[in-house]
């Protein structure tokens, strides 16, 4: 079985290269050079994977997706940030370029899969194959997975996703690769360990404009609302009138956080803690790995037989409820197609950002020939900003990574 195995010259994946090696596949190792910039370690890092390849005696190859991955990752994260909206980079690049670019390249040259150092696993769920995360809590990476399509699966391989961190180091250690104890990559895709405001500043400037209270009023000024992120409490500046007005009250003030953003306006509205919280949210460009898992529209109530309140079968506090599903329209005696249903729901858990809490909820569609939907949080949710990525993860198997959507 011939693999590409995508090699960035830390320790995940040249300790991936050796059991892949050790397991009998034929293994290429392929780094891919996505970015150059003052300060990049794209060079240093490709001599790592080298070095390894070169242990190893497997094939080493380098793909150039600079121009790919300026615009298709770097281009729209400014054109999101201009936009007021907090993207999530990592999941364009994992789709866009490593299960978009790479793996189209390696299906094209003749291999039978592709292999990153992810932590994650490719296991069977419900009869099928399915994306599940990583032994490591801590470092599971199916959030930034969760558009891998289903027939992918079939061709990818997670060599070191059935381990933790910790073991890999070790058992890194115990075959002398050199860089066993190399420090985790941080920060942006392929770009690195940058500060995310002076890569903004000197690409997008600066733009001042008004913080607000949750009445309306000019308390303050901000330096651009590409700066702040949604449930952040500092970085803007309050009015000299509003400071003296409470400097009395400074240490039993609850602090301000950022709770909307209006680009168009170029204001950021600021509230107390309870103000950040959010039960529902909208979400975009919902992707469901598998249509058996996706939900229909629930068939039309009878005459009395639905009810919202708190002790209906529907509500999101009966977490493990099953959802009614059938198709969407059927024809009446003419042969015309006609709606007979409601849009679907069914309950799930969300992720909100990488490696944060699993929160139960209920996703429904509003449109769902346009992809789009709501999540109705069976707990208030803290920080949902618009842009980031909100992955979906079965209600009884928590293991398993059904798709996702985008924060409206």
């Amino acid at each position: 079985m011939k693999i590409a195995l995508g090699m960035s010259g830390g320790v995940d994946s040249s300790l991936s290269a050796h059991l892949l090696k050790e397991a009998g596949y034929e293994v290429t190792g392929v780094f891919l050079q996505c970015w150059r910039a003052p300060g990049c370690r794209a060079d240093e890092d490709r001599q790592d994977a080298l070095k390894v390849a070169l242990d190893l005696q497997i094939p080493f190859q380098v793909l150039d997706f600079v121009e790919e991955y300026k615009e298709k990752v770097v281009a729209r994260f400014f054109e999101d940030y201009k936009k007021g909206l907090t993207p999530n980079p990592d999941v364009w690049c994992n789709t866009a370029i490593k299960f978009g670019l790479f793996y189209d390249w390696a299906m094209d040259h003749g291999f039978d899969a592709v292999a990153t150092g992810h932590y994650a696993r490719i296991g069977e769920f419900g009869g099928k194959k399915a994306l599940l995360k990583g032994i490591d809590v801590k470092k599971d990476q199916t959030y930034f997975l969760y558009r891998a399509g289903q027939d992918q699966l079939d061709h990818i391989v997670f060599p070191i996703g059935g381990m933790t961190k910790e073991e890999v180091r070790q058992a890194a250690r115990e075959r002398g690769l050199a860089n066993a104890n190399k420090p985790d990559s941080q920060g942006i895709c392929f770009i690195g360990d940058i500060n995310v405001r002076d890569f903004l500043k000197d690409n997008l400037g600066e733009k001042p404009g008004d913080v607000l209270d949750a009445g309306g009023n000019v308390i303050g000024q901000h330096r651009g609302v590409w700066f702040y992120t949604i449930g952040q409490r500092h970085g803007f500046e309050l009015l000299p009138k509003v400071r003296l007005q409470n400097n009395e009250w400074k240490h039993i003030l609850p602090p301000l956080y950022v709770i909307s953003k209006d680009a168009k306006n170029n204001t950021i509205t600021v509230g107390y803690g309870a103000k950040t919280l959010k039960s529902q949210v909208e979400i975009r460009d919902i992707f469901w790995r598998r249509p058996d898992m996706e939900p229909e529209l629930e068939p039309k109530p009878k005459s009395g037989g639905f009810s919202t309140d708190s002790n209906s079968q529907t509500s999101t506090s009966k977490f493990y409820s099953k959802s009614h599903f059938r198709d969407k329209s059927s024809q009446n005696d003419e042969g015309v197609e006609v709606d007979t249903g409601r849009p679907a729901s069914t309950n799930l858990f969300a992720r909100i950002r990488h490696g944060g809490q699993l929160y139960s909820a209920k996703f429904s569609w509003l449109d769902k020939e346009n992809h789009a939907g709501q999540l109705n949080f069976v707990e208030g949710v803290r920080g949902l900003a618009a842009g980031q990525a909100a992955v979906f993860y079965h209600a009884q198997n928590s293991e398993v990574c059904l798709g996702g959507a985008v924060l409206q």
